[in-house]
């Protein structure tokens, strides 16, 4: 009998496209269908969606994200479920599930370390903080930590879900020396908005996805997404296989990207240990 696998994403068809094409290429076994329910940005919607992948029934679920995963876990203990982009397993622990986890809030503090190495004189750095996200508060201590190591001032922007433009113009009455966009699937929905405030007002930004990055954005340092969809493809393999839930893993590659040509456009010049330790884009 064919396999159903359920995918529960917190962004859009666009944005999941090329890390969906990673994991179904590292899918093994005949015959398997998916099933995919998008969020677009929308966290209240998880939990009817993941009710929705529970009624049909599917056979595994994979959840895109913590809050996409907290939904999972609260709509079925019956069906295994394996996520991926997920910084505190704790939040999402179960006998039924398992995952890729983020290098989180670790990676988090490691941004603010490369915003120095690329700036030595910022002092004031912004941070977008999804007030829905349950994982943010415990990113952003992090960055309270490695900030008064390095003598930064942090300004967290609270940024309720679809309130995004107006925690743009708070950050442009006053443009802060670099803005942080913590990982998040609302955030990524507005990345157009959020580079083009950047853009605008000359600000370096470090984002925690590459895509970012390859649209136009200055910087990213964060999991590569392809790999650790098929890090969850394995996961899933393995259930699919035995029947059992094996134990949760790490995400094995990071990378930091760096598009050259913006940084040129707001006069940034990258210092050439962090140019030899990134992937440049440079068109």
């Amino acid at each position: 009998m064919a396999k159903k696998i359920g995918i529960l994403w917190g962004g859009n068809v666009s944005d999941a496209s090329f890390i969906r094409d990673a994991f179904l290429g590292q899918l093994q076994g005949p015959g398997i269908t998916i099933k995919d329910q998008y969020a677009g940005g929308n966290v209240a919607k998880l939990p009817s969606l993941a009710e929705e992948l529970v009624k049909i029934p599917v056979d595994v679920i994979v959840a895109s994200g913590t809050p996409a995963a907290q939904a999972a876990k609260n709509a079925t203990t019956r069906i295994p479920i394996v996520f991926a982009a997920v910084g505190n397993p704790k939040l999402v622990d179960g006998p039924n599930v398992t995952g890729v986890r983020l290098a989180e809030p670790y990676s988090s503090g490691e941004r603010l370390r490369i915003l120095k190495e690329a700036i030595p004189s910022v002092k004031t750095v912004a941070v977008l903080v999804n007030l829905a996200n349950p994982v943010h508060a415990e990113y952003l201590a992090r960055m309270e930590l490695v900030a008064n190591d390095l003598g930064i001032t942090l300004e967290p922007i609270e940024v309720p879900d679809f309130e995004l433009e107006g925690a743009l113009n708070t950050l442009a009455e006053k443009p802060p020396d670099a803005l942080v966009v913590l990982p998040d699937a609302s955030f990524h929905k507005g990345r157009s908005q959020i580079m083009s405030f950047a853009d605008a007002k000359g600000v370096p930004t470090m984002y925690s996805q590459s895509s970012y990055v390859e649209e136009g954005g200055l910087m990213s340092y964060g999991p590569n997404y392809p790999a650790m969809f098929q890090q969850a493809a394995d996961l899933v393999n393995s259930i699919l296989a035995t029947g059992k839930i094996p134990q949760a893993v790490e995400v094995k590659r990071s990378d930091l990207v760096i598009n050259l040509k913006t940084a040129r456009a707001i006069g940034l010049a990258i210092p050439e240990p962090l140019r030899d330790r990134a992937i440049l884009i440079d068109d």
